[in-house]
């Protein structure tokens, strides 16, 4: 809606800003904005088709039921071949809420260059040097948990309500507080939620006791969903931490 939204764009994109947009499906988005953000230097563009009333918007759109998950098993093997995909084809494969596909690509490139008896003992070493979040594999700062820690992991990312309630993503609805009763730089920064959510080590199951923790994390929105608790670990994480394995073998 601000007619200086592409010179915005265009500073942050000079600062080298990796910028994207969402807007909604409205007449703004005509093709003459779609080349003026061509022309900007937009990454990508992206458009969210939701209905007036839940009767249409559910129609097309469907409305998220536990049931329609696939369990642990099926995302691992997605994942897979995801990662084997992304080796053939020439554009970006990106995962929005599926955190630990981080941990499939890690895995997978420690396998290629180690051998697989030699995996668990490579990352134990990047493990100790605190390097896991270096080597993520996709090209990308290495935070793999969105939820108050940045949508591309480094900037910023939180959910401001219209009326002025922030939370640390659309998909997890805690709220952390509102920006008329404080600024946004206090909230996000001082707010328990957000400092939690910034600090892997106080992950509650077996996230909290990942080796992967701190470039995985498991998505907090699911957890909260599943659990009630944006804390606890990923339910639908098939992978076993090292530091279980151990406690189950001892």
């Amino acid at each position: 809606m601000r007619e200086d939204v592409f010179d915005i764009a265009k500073y942050a994109v000079e600062k080298g800003v990796r910028v994207s947009m969402t807007p909604s499906a409205t007449p703004n988005v005509t093709k003459e904005a779609i080349e003026k953000a061509k022309e900007v230097g937009l990454s990508r563009w992206a458009f969210s088709l939701d209905g007036p009333t839940a009767e249409i918007h559910d129609h097309f759109r469907g409305r998220g039921q536990e049931s329609d998950m696939v369990s642990p098993v099926e995302h691992e093997r997605v994942f897979t071949w995801l990662y084997d995909l992304s080796k053939r084809v020439s554009f970006d494969i990106k995962t929005t809420a599926a955190q630990h596909y981080r941990r499939v690509v890690i895995q997978q490139k420690i396998r290629e260059a180690k051998g697989n008896n030699e995996d668990i003992q490579y990352l134990d070493a990047l493990t100790e040097q605190g390097l896991t979040g270096s080597i993520d594999g996709l090209g990308r700062a290495p935070k793999g948990v969105n939820e108050g820690n940045g949508f591309v992991f480094i900037f910023i990312f939180i959910f401001i309500s219209h009326i002025g309630d922030v939370y640390p993503s659309g998909l997890l609805p805690v709220k952390a507080g509102n920006i008329r009763e404080q600024s946004l730089a206090e909230i996000y920064r001082d707010s328990s939620i957000f400092r939690d959510l910034r600090n892997p080590d106080k992950y509650k199951g077996k996230c909290g006791v990942c080796e992967f923790r701190h470039v995985c994390g498991g998505s907090r929105s699911r957890a909260n969903a599943m659990t009630g608790d944006y804390m606890e670990g990923e339910p639908f994480c098939v992978y076993i931490p090292k530091a279980l394995r151990k406690k189950a073998t001892s």
